[in-house]
């Protein structure tokens, strides 16, 4: 066989290689800055949260509910007896007094 039919192999093989990993890594770039976002989103909406909580009410667990109930950022679902859960924090209670933020991951 001639070499440079044995060098041309090797280059297209190499090349088809290299654009194959060209494509899979930008694809893998796309879903990661999608999941990067929407964790950003997630966060910035959780903070936005309690800023609003932490200003406008006493940090009582009956004022936080209902400020979360009339934005409708929380359900019953996410109501524990001294806890309330958002996206990606807890907000826990004791004595109905807000006493700690929690990051739930």
């Amino acid at each position: 066989m001639n070499k440079w039919k044995i060098a041309f192999w090797i280059c297209l093989i190499s090349l088809l290689f290299t654009f194959g990993f060209s494509i899979y890594s930008m694809i893998d770039q796309a879903f990661s800055l999608i999941y990067l976002s929407d964790s950003f989103s997630r966060t910035q909406s959780d903070l936005d949260d309690i800023q609003h909580i932490i200003n406008e009410t006493d940090l009582t667990q009956n004022e936080v509910l209902k400020v979360l109930k009339e934005n409708s950022k929380v359900d019953s679902q996410k109501i524990d007896e001294n806890q309330i859960s958002l996206q990606t924090v807890t907000l826990i209670f004791q004595d109905s007094k807000l006493v700690k933020i929690q990051n739930t991951k």
